[in-house]
């Protein structure tokens, strides 16, 4: 009986628990989830309206725009992984001022978005930035490009911009990665006569495999929901032309008399994209583990 009180006990405790992760995390998952196939005018109840609304957004030029955009933000960022195990490296490494390098690594991570696209602005600017009032003034006229504003560059200088904020967080996790590894191997290796690169690609690589895998579906979820620093340099535009789903999805609320049916079928592909690129990568690094 004594044993039964104790269980009892237990499972009381958890209810607090269980009934805010149903307030705050499944039935708003579950209401996004039908809207996404609802229409809801402003101010009345939702309708059923089947897969509505997501033919109206693979029929909408903006949305082929906005996702077209975070494919370039994905990929931009997935490129810059190399550039965080490099950072990792150096960060591993025993060095006067390494602590200070350490913090403003990881210092655009925990700064407000806000402040880092200002900066951003008063650097790529074409008419305040000082790029390009850099380039004029040592001659290099031919380089001092719209950065931001025009339709060519915009969604890649942008893409530059926000994936170099989240080098440093890349940084942290590999030199985290590095300090947990086993010192024996490295030591063993050099008894056997290893050079710096053979144990680079013999040992460090292999072992960081894990870690590739874990930050490669951060960087791809991150990248999909990327928006904030487009939306503050540039606000989508010009004509739309450096819109992700993120920041079109805020357009669309704001604008567009906030269709809520609309931003949750976005939402809903963005979920599914996240998702599919995740188990794709994973499936793929695990048949080549077992290869």
């Amino acid at each position: 009986m004594h044993i039964f009180a104790k269980w009892w006990i237990k499972q009381l405790l958890v209810v607090p628990t269980l009934i805010l992760f149903l307030i705050y995390t499944l039935y708003p998952i579950i209401d996004s989830l039908m809207l996404a196939f609802s229409h809801k005018p402003p101010f009345k109840k939702p309708y059923f309206v089947g897969l509505d609304n997501f033919y109206g957004l693979f029929n909408d030029p903006v949305f082929i725009i906005a996702l077209r955009n975070t494919t370039i933000v994905v990929i931009g960022s997935v490129l810059l992984i190399p550039l965080g195990l490099l950072l990792g490296l150096l960060l591993n490494v025993s060095f006067r001022g390494a602590t200070a390098v350490k913090v403003i690594s990881f210092a655009p991570n925990i700064v407000s978005p806000f402040l880092t696209g200002l900066v951003f602005f008063f650097i790529v600017d074409p008419g305040v930035g000082v790029l390009n009032g850099f380039l004029d003034k040592i001659g290099l006229h031919a380089l001092a490009f719209k950065w931001i504003g025009g339709e060519r560059l915009t969604p890649y200088t942008v893409t530059v911009l926000d994936s170099w904020k989240g080098l440093g967080g890349l940084g942290v996790f590999f030199y985290a990665a590095l300090k947990m590894m086993p010192k024996d191997m490295f030591e063993a290796a050099t008894i056997d006569g290893a050079t710096s690169m053979q144990k680079f690609w013999k040992i460090t690589i292999p072992m960081l495999k894990e870690t590739f895998k874990f930050i490669t579906v951060l960087t791809i979820i991150g990248g999909l929901g990327s928006y904030q620093t487009f939306y503050i340099l540039t606000s989508g535009g010009p004509h739309h032309k450096s819109e992700t789903l993120g920041s079109y999805m805020f357009y669309i609320m704001q604008s567009k008399g906030g269709d809520i049916g609309k931003t949750s079928a976005m939402a809903l592909v963005m979920f599914i994209l996240s998702m599919s690129a995740a188990i794709l990568y994973l499936h793929l690094t695990r048949k080549r583990l077992d290869e």
